[in-house]
């Protein structure tokens, strides 16, 4: 049992950084920005504990269901922070000025396009009140 975990937790090491390392070769390498490397690093990172977590339902499927919730719970642990630790430290290490840029977009988008969906979601439930009322009326 102790060698299994040993093993489980090598494989959640070594899908970290081939995820990290991924990243820092496609951001040197490419023009591809940083949201997309991020995204493609973490599929990397759950495909990798997918397989880890099969592998865990083939060992211990048949030795004890506590054992295996237990394993189960600790690897989504340890894949929830291993994302998060890994995506702090590209969004640290590589574009501060990217993460301002997409937020100054995105407030601007928001603010020229907030009172056409306010004013078009306003239309739909004067309709949708409406309907209602003319089919009260009708029943």
């Amino acid at each position: 049992m102790n060698m299994v975990m040993i093993i489980y937790g090598v494989i959640v090491l070594i899908a970290f950084f081939a995820s990290y390392k991924y990243v820092t070769y496609m951001m040197n390498e490419s023009d591809i920005n940083l949201s997309t490397n991020v995204f493609v690093s973490s599929m990397i990172n759950l495909a990798a504990f997918t397989l880890i977590a099969f592998s865990w339902f083939i060992y211990l499927g048949t030795e004890g269901i506590s054992t295996f919730l237990n394993g189960l719970e600790m690897g989504a642990w340890v894949y929830l922070s291993s994302e998060v630790i890994l995506i702090a430290i590209l969004l640290y290490k590589y574009k501060k000025e990217e993460i301002t840029t997409g937020a100054t977009v995105c407030w601007d988008f928001i603010r020229t396009n907030s009172l056409k969906a306010y004013e078009t979601m306003k239309t739909v439930m004067e309709n949708l009140a409406l309907f209602i009322r003319k089919r009260k009326h009708n029943n």
